[in-house]
Parts: C-alpha cells; structure tokens; sequence
C-alpha cells in the first residue's frame, strides 16, 4: 500500500521559520578557555571578532601571533592547543620558545 502525496510544501515558507540564534559562548583566542561572551574581552579586527581572557592574553597573542615559531599554536582550536600543551599554560609554551623576551633579569 502506497502512501498518497501531501499537499504541503516540501519547504518550510521563510515567515515561518525560526530566526537563527546567535552564539553566546566563545574560546579564548590565546588560552582556549570557553566562557560567556559578554564576560571575555573582545577585539575587533575588520570582519573578525576575537575573543579573550583578559587584556594580556590580546596583547600577547597579537604580538605573538605573526611569529614563525607560535604563528601554527595561535591558529589551533582549544581542543588541538590543549593536547598540544598538555597541561602547560601558553605562558610557559612563549617562555621556552622565547627565553631571551621574557627575561626577567634587566639587561
């Protein structure tokens, strides 16, 4: 026994869809820390919208960001940066690959 043809649309009408729901939680560009938009620091950059921490973790990934040595670190998602680090802060991952910057001894 077949079934007989609907004459609803196959689509549903433009006026009765629900309108898309915007995000509302966003990683930390530098650390990969997940929390509320509204609480993390945001910067824009033309089209782009980066979210932070705090100021610190901006300033420092827009410094380190262009570098060849992190430039592929600052590009992974939280996931892939938090296997990568295993347990290190970004902090740490900086100090080893630049000791002489963050010297703490003045020269």
């Amino acid at each position: 026994m077949f079934l007989k043809p609907t004459r609803d649309p196959p689509f549903i009408p433009h006026h009765m869809r629900a309108p898309p729901r915007r995000p509302t939680h966003s990683a930390c560009q530098f650390c990969g820390r997940w929390g509320h938009r509204r609480d993390l620091f945001k910067i824009k950059d033309g089209p782009v919208t980066w979210f932070f921490c705090n100021e610190l973790h901006a300033e420092l990934w827009l410094e380190y960001r262009y570098r060849r040595e992190t430039w592929r670190l600052m590009r992974m998602l939280p996931a892939e940066k938090a296997e990568y680090l295993g347990g290190r802060t970004m902090e740490d991952e900086i100090l080893r690959l630049f000791p002489e910057e963050c010297d703490p001894k003045p020269p």
